[in-house]
């Protein structure tokens, strides 16, 4: 998700002026007093936007208001909690895209869409995959004391995304299979069999969907968490759910986009991301797996696209 959280929201939330029930104290550790803070320990890339993160920066831009996304909320829960460790977050995101067409994962095989050229299923897949190849390639722009010598580690990945597959019914039917093939993917194209997946719930519809698409909202809801329950992704990936930080009959920003553009909703929901990503990183490291073997020779076959489970977990 680009992110439309509205900047004149935000300043309203931290002078206490919003509506919604929101305490000012909870988001005046964005503001230094003059204007947005800037972590010191977390870094952002999106696009060609890279630094320091804060806030009502690496979102959307209309005209001269920068906008953020779930990225905030996540990078500040997660700063806080690792204080001793420099975090850099890379971002890819594309507005207007689904998972059954424009980040269709290798694995899944050419859709069968009417006027889809087989081009552009997964465009937006590979597009991804570079930005974060090039993005890892290039960390010291990113982060400029970043140490070669040291590396880093591939410690999670989020993925908040739904909206255009929950619009068309086939699209909704195909998307847990989807979702497990782009999990097994992205995996296997950063050589990480095991790397914490968070997988953000498409909550726009908040707790109680209503009229026809409510079926649909709940059966789709239904396929992302199913989907982090299969066996194969036991302890390694979690669904986390965002509905309940949609608000209603409430001041709506950027002409109601997206969860209203308010950024108290999407502050709360990159929250909650970032508590999920703590708690399956330690979930993941903590869990006894199998005998290194097993997972050698689990990997070799994913690596040459057989599909197979992953061993199975031994406690």
């Amino acid at each position: 998700m680009v992110g439309m959280a509205s900047e004149e929201h935000l300043r309203k939330l931290i002078e206490g002026t919003s509506d919604g029930d929101e305490c000012p104290c909870d988001y005046q550790t964005l503001w230094n007093g003059s204007d947005f803070r800037e972590r010191d320990d977390v870094f952002m890339q999106f696009e060609d936007r890279r630094g320091k993160l804060r806030a009502a920066y690496y979102g959307a831009v209309k005209g001269r208001s920068h906008h953020f996304g779930p990225e905030v909320g996540f990078g500040w829960t997660v700063g806080d909690a690792l204080h001793n460790e420099t975090i850099i977050m890379i971002k890819s995101a594309f507005g207007g895209r689904s998972l059954a067409v424009d980040f269709r994962p290798p694995s899944a095989g050419e859709g069968n869409y009417s006027n889809v050229l087989p081009s552009h299923y997964g465009w937006e897949y590979r597009q991804m995959v570079t930005d974060f190849n090039d993005a890892l390639q290039n960390l010291s722009s990113i982060y400029p004391d970043y140490d070669k010598e040291a590396g880093y580690e591939l410690a999670g990945f989020v993925w908040f995304q739904g909206w255009n597959d929950m619009l068309n019914e086939d699209t909704t039917h195909e998307y847990s299979s989807n979702l497990a093939h782009f999990i097994r993917d992205v995996r296997l194209e950063f050589k990480s069999p095991l790397m914490p997946f968070v997988v953000g719930e498409l909550g726009m519809h908040g707790l109680h969907p209503e009229g026809k698409s409510a079926p649909r909202v709940f059966y789709f809801r239904g396929a992302q968490r199913n989907t982090t329950l299969l066996p194969e992704f036991r302890n390694n990936t979690l669904f986390v759910p965002t509905a309940s930080y949609m608000k209603f009959n409430v001041t709506t920003y950027n002409g109601g986009y997206h969860y209203n553009g308010r950024a108290d909703t999407y502050y709360r929901i990159g929250q909650a991301m970032g508590r999920g990503m703590l708690q399956l990183s330690k979930t993941t490291k903590t869990t006894a797996v199998t005998e290194q073997h097993s997972l050698h020779e689990w990997w070799k076959l994913r690596q040459n696209r057989v599909a197979c489970d992953l061993p199975a977990v031994t406690e």
